[in-house]
């Protein structure tokens, strides 16, 4: 009997490690997604494996990724300091980041739930021409003083 093998080309990618969290199968436990070497990535979960561990190759694929929705709440790690943001402090720091990243086709708003912020996007041509307006007003905000707000009525004492 000849069997046909299908191993990957490399051993080196992105590789997708689980392990048995039971003798049955029943569960499985997501280790994480991993870049290296299979060997390397092997030797470093070994401290995590149940039985054995399962490697499996994460062929990378271009995505289109297309909007389900148009805003969504999101929070990072507490580990990057945003948990530890107040008021509007949270959103602009998301801002400055995406921003910093070439991001400039979202609007970051104050999160509905702890250390969250909340992600604003645009789905249909009119939301699309709202976003803009709405993120070329908060530049134009954004260089006036608080004297300057306060004139215009967009600030309170």
């Amino acid at each position: 009997m000849t069997t046909t093998l299908n191993m990957p080309k490399s051993t080196y990618g992105l590789w997708k490690v689980t392990t048995e969290g039971d003798e049955e199968g029943r569960t499985i436990r997501h280790l994480g997604v991993f870049q290296g070497h299979f060997d390397e990535i092997a030797l470093h979960c070994a401290d995590k494996q149940y039985y054995a561990l399962k490697l499996s190759f994460v062929e990378p694929q271009p995505t289109v990724l297309k909007p389900t929705l148009s805003e969504v709440n999101v929070k990072l790690d507490i580990g990057t300091g945003t948990w530890d943001l107040q008021g509007t402090d949270r959103s602009d720091a998301f801002n400055k980041w995406l921003k910093e990243n070439g991001r400039t086709k979202v609007r970051v708003i104050e999160g509905q739930f702890y250390s969250s912020v909340r992600l604003i996007g645009a789905s249909t041509e009119a939301e699309k021409k709202k976003l803009k307006d709405s993120i070329a007003r908060d530049k134009a905000l954004a260089k006036l003083n608080d004297k300057e707000k306060k004139l215009l009525g967009l600030k309170n004492e």
